[in-house]
């Protein structure tokens, strides 16, 4: 496991790289000036492990920029078959009236985030197996 922390003007951004996930804290603001030192910090990790957890629980404000990036890196590991689970923390209304609450596989915090994405056998299921299988049966 390794961890790192990176900090930008107003955002503290700490990796931690775990053997079942990509773990990125980020506290103070995910706001249009700090988007790009985020972009920055995961251009490096990315893609890696299969499964990465924004945690946000740490942070005081997110605006549409924020949101936007969140929704970048979910379209982003979801083309590339990986998955992204968000820590909502006290930022759950903005998502909620955001209207992004259920784009993202989210919870209060990390570790239920981190348990929500595991499989229950243990595998990682296909994620997009399933629906081209069937799309192949039918043609």
């Amino acid at each position: 496991m390794a961890t790192s922390r990176h900090t930008g003007e107003q955002m503290i951004l700490t990796v931690e790289e775990r053997s079942d996930a990509l773990v990125v804290a980020l506290a103070r603001n995910l706001d249009i000036y700090t988007v790009p030192k985020l972009w920055r910090a995961l251009e490096s990790l990315l893609p890696g492990n299969g499964t990465v957890v924004v945690d946000l629980t740490g942070i005081d404000l997110i605006d549409s920029a924020g949101l936007g990036a969140l929704v970048s890196l979910r379209n982003r590991l979801g083309h590339d078959g990986h998955r992204l689970g968000v820590a909502f923390g006290r930022s759950a209304s903005v998502f909620r009236v955001a209207g992004l609450s259920s784009a993202f596989v989210g919870a209060a915090d990390s570790a239920a985030v981190l348990s929500r994405l595991q499989p229950a056998g243990g595998d990682d299921p296909p994620l997009r197996a399933e629906g081209l299988e069937a799309r192949q049966r039918r043609a």
